[in-house]
Protein backbone atom coordinates (compact mmCIF):
# COMPACT_ATOMS: atom_id res chain seq x y z
CA UNK A 1 0.00 0.00 0.00
CA UNK A 2 1.54 3.34 -1.01
CA UNK A 3 1.93 6.06 1.47
CA UNK A 4 -0.51 8.20 -0.79
CA UNK A 5 -3.36 5.44 -0.47
CA UNK A 6 -2.54 5.80 3.49
CA UNK A 7 -3.29 9.48 3.11
CA UNK A 8 -6.27 9.35 1.66
CA UNK A 9 -7.23 6.23 4.40
CA UNK A 10 -6.71 8.82 6.63
CA UNK A 11 -8.59 12.07 5.32
CA UNK A 12 -11.85 9.95 4.85
CA UNK A 13 -11.90 8.20 8.04
CA UNK A 14 -11.08 11.67 9.78
CA UNK A 15 -14.70 12.80 8.43
CA UNK A 16 -16.77 10.56 10.25
CA UNK A 17 -17.47 10.87 14.19
CA UNK A 18 -15.30 9.91 16.38
CA UNK A 19 -16.44 7.03 17.80
CA UNK A 20 -16.25 5.51 14.30
CA UNK A 21 -12.97 6.89 13.28
CA UNK A 22 -11.45 5.16 16.60
CA UNK A 23 -13.02 1.74 15.63
CA UNK A 24 -11.70 1.79 12.43
CA UNK A 25 -8.25 2.94 13.55
CA UNK A 26 -7.89 0.32 16.10
CA UNK A 27 -9.09 -2.39 14.00
CA UNK A 28 -6.29 -3.96 11.22
CA UNK A 29 -8.45 -3.90 8.45
CA UNK A 30 -6.19 -3.25 5.79
CA UNK A 31 -4.56 -6.54 7.09
CA UNK A 32 -7.74 -8.29 6.71
CA UNK A 33 -7.86 -7.47 3.50
CA UNK A 34 -5.01 -9.08 2.54
CA UNK A 35 -5.09 -11.68 4.03
CA UNK A 36 -8.85 -12.22 2.03
CA UNK A 37 -7.11 -11.14 -0.69
CA UNK A 38 -4.36 -13.76 -0.44
CA UNK A 39 -7.08 -16.75 0.72
CA UNK A 40 -8.32 -15.83 -3.18
CA UNK A 41 -5.51 -15.35 -5.54
CA UNK A 42 -5.97 -11.83 -5.70
CA UNK A 43 -3.53 -9.80 -7.53
CA UNK A 44 -2.10 -6.54 -6.19
CA UNK A 45 -4.34 -4.22 -8.54
CA UNK A 46 -7.32 -6.50 -7.30
CA UNK A 47 -6.10 -6.17 -3.68
CA UNK A 48 -6.33 -2.31 -3.70
CA UNK A 49 -9.44 -2.31 -5.76
CA UNK A 50 -10.69 -4.55 -2.36
CA UNK A 51 -9.02 -2.05 -0.36
CA UNK A 52 -10.47 0.94 -1.99
CA UNK A 53 -14.27 -0.81 -1.99
CA UNK A 54 -13.99 -1.91 1.85
CA UNK A 55 -13.18 1.56 2.67
CA UNK A 56 -15.62 3.20 0.79
CA UNK A 57 -18.23 0.79 2.69
CA UNK A 58 -16.00 1.73 5.83
CA UNK A 59 -16.92 5.49 5.19
CA UNK A 60 -20.29 5.26 4.26
CA UNK A 61 -19.62 6.83 0.83
CA UNK A 62 -21.75 3.70 -0.65
CA UNK A 63 -24.12 1.20 0.19
CA UNK A 64 -23.09 -2.06 2.28
CA UNK A 65 -25.43 -3.88 -0.28
CA UNK A 66 -23.55 -2.92 -3.09
CA UNK A 67 -20.20 -3.99 -2.01
CA UNK A 68 -20.29 -7.47 -3.60
CA UNK A 69 -21.55 -6.15 -6.97
CA UNK A 70 -18.82 -3.55 -6.94
CA UNK A 71 -15.87 -6.51 -6.19
CA UNK A 72 -17.66 -8.50 -8.88
CA UNK A 73 -17.24 -5.80 -11.36
CA UNK A 74 -14.09 -3.90 -10.10
CA UNK A 75 -12.32 -7.07 -9.31
CA UNK A 76 -13.47 -8.60 -12.43
CA UNK A 77 -14.15 -11.87 -11.00
CA UNK A 78 -16.95 -14.40 -11.14
CA UNK A 79 -20.52 -13.81 -8.62
CA UNK A 80 -19.97 -16.83 -6.87
CA UNK A 81 -16.28 -15.56 -5.58
CA UNK A 82 -17.41 -12.15 -5.14
CA UNK A 83 -19.84 -13.61 -3.02
CA UNK A 84 -16.92 -15.55 -0.78
CA UNK A 85 -15.19 -12.35 -0.63
CA UNK A 86 -18.02 -10.23 0.55
CA UNK A 87 -19.48 -12.92 3.24
CA UNK A 88 -15.53 -12.84 4.74
CA UNK A 89 -15.14 -9.34 4.48
CA UNK A 90 -18.32 -8.89 6.20
CA UNK A 91 -17.70 -11.16 9.09
CA UNK A 92 -14.00 -10.16 9.69
CA UNK A 93 -14.10 -6.17 8.62
CA UNK A 94 -17.60 -4.76 8.69
CA UNK A 95 -19.22 -6.91 11.59
CA UNK A 96 -16.23 -6.72 14.25
CA UNK A 97 -15.81 -2.86 12.96
CA UNK A 98 -19.62 -1.81 13.64
CA UNK A 99 -19.73 -4.01 16.91
CA UNK A 100 -16.61 -1.67 18.25
CA UNK A 101 -18.70 1.29 17.74
CA UNK A 102 -21.48 0.68 18.90
CA UNK A 103 -19.90 -0.47 22.40
CA UNK A 104 -17.76 3.08 22.04
CA UNK A 105 -21.18 4.62 21.48
CA UNK A 106 -23.33 3.07 24.36
CA UNK A 107 -20.80 3.31 26.58
CA UNK A 108 -20.90 7.18 25.70
CA UNK A 109 -24.29 7.24 25.93
CA UNK A 110 -24.75 5.47 28.93
CA UNK A 111 -26.73 7.19 31.52
CA UNK A 112 -27.60 9.77 29.43
CA UNK A 113 -31.01 10.92 27.82
CA UNK A 114 -31.62 10.60 24.18
CA UNK A 115 -33.81 13.40 22.79
CA UNK A 116 -36.52 12.68 20.88
CA UNK A 117 -34.96 13.33 17.70
CA UNK A 118 -31.95 11.62 18.68
CA UNK A 119 -34.64 8.69 19.45
CA UNK A 120 -36.55 8.99 16.19
CA UNK A 121 -33.13 8.79 14.03
CA UNK A 122 -32.23 5.76 15.84
CA UNK A 123 -35.14 3.80 14.94
CA UNK A 124 -35.48 5.71 11.37
CA UNK A 125 -31.95 3.93 10.97
CA UNK A 126 -32.86 0.94 11.37
CA UNK A 127 -30.87 0.90 15.35
CA UNK A 128 -27.67 2.27 13.49
CA UNK A 129 -25.90 3.60 16.55
CA UNK A 130 -24.23 5.89 14.47
CA UNK A 131 -27.17 8.35 13.64
CA UNK A 132 -27.05 8.99 17.42
CA UNK A 133 -23.78 11.09 16.65
CA UNK A 134 -22.74 14.30 15.63
CA UNK A 135 -19.82 14.76 12.69
CA UNK A 136 -17.07 15.97 13.76
CA UNK A 137 -17.18 20.45 13.72
CA UNK A 138 -21.21 20.10 14.05
CA UNK A 139 -22.53 22.01 17.30
CA UNK A 140 -25.54 19.95 17.55
CA UNK A 141 -27.24 16.87 16.77
CA UNK A 142 -29.28 16.84 13.49
CA UNK A 143 -31.75 15.33 11.55
CA UNK A 144 -30.40 13.19 8.71
CA UNK A 145 -30.95 13.76 5.63
CA UNK A 146 -32.72 11.33 3.18
CA UNK A 147 -29.43 10.67 1.46
CA UNK A 148 -26.75 10.81 3.40
CA UNK A 149 -24.21 8.69 0.91
CA UNK A 150 -21.98 10.99 -0.95
CA UNK A 151 -23.07 10.87 -5.07
CA UNK A 152 -21.76 8.76 -7.62
CA UNK A 153 -19.03 10.75 -8.87
CA UNK A 154 -17.64 11.66 -5.70
CA UNK A 155 -17.41 7.64 -4.89
CA UNK A 156 -15.06 7.76 -8.39
CA UNK A 157 -13.41 10.10 -7.18
CA UNK A 158 -12.43 8.75 -4.12
CA UNK A 159 -11.76 5.43 -6.34
CA UNK A 160 -9.45 6.89 -8.16
CA UNK A 161 -7.40 8.77 -5.76
CA UNK A 162 -6.86 5.37 -4.03
CA UNK A 163 -6.06 3.65 -6.88
CA UNK A 164 -3.58 6.16 -8.37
Amino acid sequence: MTEEFKEIIKEEILKLPIEAQDAINGFDWVKNTEDIAKKYNLSGDETANLQAETLIILVGADYPNSFEENIKNNLRIKKTKAEQIETEVTEKIFKPIENITAKKIKDKLHGKEMTWDQSVNFILSGGNYLSLLKKPNEEKYTTPKTNTLIGKSNILSIKSNLLK
